[in-house]
């Protein structure tokens, strides 16, 4: 659960997805199917 508020808020508050993938050790990919809905750039309410 800590490690999926620490990539939300790093999205939310406009940290590029590919440095919140090299902080979490994931492929881009990986994070954005997780994260990528909670970007400031995309008006998406999804959820984790």
């Amino acid at each position: 659960m800590l490690r999926a508020s620490f990539a939300t808020h790093l999205s939310q508050g406009g940290v590029p997805i590919a440095q919140i993938a090299g902080l979490l050790g994931d492929d881009i990919a990986t994070t954005e199917k997780h994260y990528i809905g909670h970007s400031p750039t995309n008006n998406s309410t999804d959820c984790l």
